[in-house]
């Protein structure tokens, strides 16, 4: 019981520290300021207020800015850095806020605590870098395929605009989103360009080697033989990418190779029970 006072007072504390409008007033404007007919905890109010006021105090160098800006915007994510930094704090310095219980309850749970406040962080942080890496993995997934196409339709037409949006209704999610986006590009501009955003926002080696195939096809070059040698290398590292994976799971194949041992050893011991009974048969 003392524990829950302790709580609840700390958060007041805190609150009026901050100047945090509390209660029903709270979440009534949360609400309205999210077109939203939800109410919003006061928990939720009390972190954006927060990350609000530590937006204001984190400073990122230019670099580091713009930086951060590229993979939010990669991402999908309607954020400043500055704002999702401070959201990435605030996420895990919540659990710090439960030291002072941890102290009167089990103060060895203390060093858990710290440990998971950075783990949340990390993780929070991590969520945007996250979210890229899985697509640029879903497109790299579809280049094979992408690549061979490419390279068969240049063997007709020129027009990569017309091969784009032929491809695209066939690709998968990911690139497909790609390939959209990079069309609108094209068609409202450049197509330099807009092949060169594709390359800039999946950040990805293999569809840098892609899209330089269409930018020198571009400039009047025959890109025929380039996108053969692409095809070949992308093809030698989906089997690397695949032996890989198998040495991932040694013990899967190996629980599987002794079940195929024992299939012939049943196999081998049928075939003898079998000739055994024949001869048995003959001699009576």
């Amino acid at each position: 019981m003392c524990s829950i006072l302790l709580g609840v007072g700390t958060f007041y504390l805190i609150a009026n520290a901050m100047k945090y409008p509390l209660m029903a007033s709270g979440k009534t404007m949360m609400a309205l300021g999210r077109k939203s007919t939800k109410m919003v905890g006061s928990f939720s109010l009390l972190k954006l207020n927060l990350s609000k006021k530590l937006e204001g105090i984190i400073k990122l160098s230019s670099y580091s800015r713009e930086g951060m800006s590229a993979v939010l915007k990669s991402a999908g994510i309607p954020e400043t850095p500055e704002s999702y930094i401070a959201n990435a704090i605030i996420s895990g310095a919540v659990f710090l806020a439960i030291i002072p219980l941890a102290l009167l309850v089990f103060p060895p749970m203390t060093i858990a605590v710290i440990l998971l406040a950075t783990a949340v962080f990390f993780k929070e942080y991590r969520s945007a870098f996250d979210i890229n890496e899985k697509r640029k993995k879903e497109v790299e997934s579809e280049l094979l395929r992408f690549a061979s196409t490419m390279k068969e339709g240049l063997k007709k037409s020129r027009d990569i605009l017309s091969m784009l949006e032929d491809y695209r209704k066939t690709s998968n999610k990911a690139l497909s989103k790609e390939l959209a986006i990079t069309i609108t590009d094209m068609r409202t501009g450049n197509y330099e360009i807009g092949l060169s955003r594709f390359m800039a926002r999946v950040n990805s080696p293999l569809v840098n080697d892609v899209v330089r195939g269409l930018l020198g096809t571009l400039r009047g070059d025959d890109q025929t033989k380039y996108f053969e040698t692409i095809v070949e290398k992308m093809k030698e590292l989906e089997v690397q990418h695949i032996r890989m994976e198998v040495l991932k799971r040694p013990s899967k194949i190996k629980a599987f190779s002794f079940l195929m041992v024992l299939c012939f050893i049943f196999i081998y011991l049928v075939v003898i029970a079998v000739e055994f009974m024949n001869s048995f048969g003959k001699l009576f």
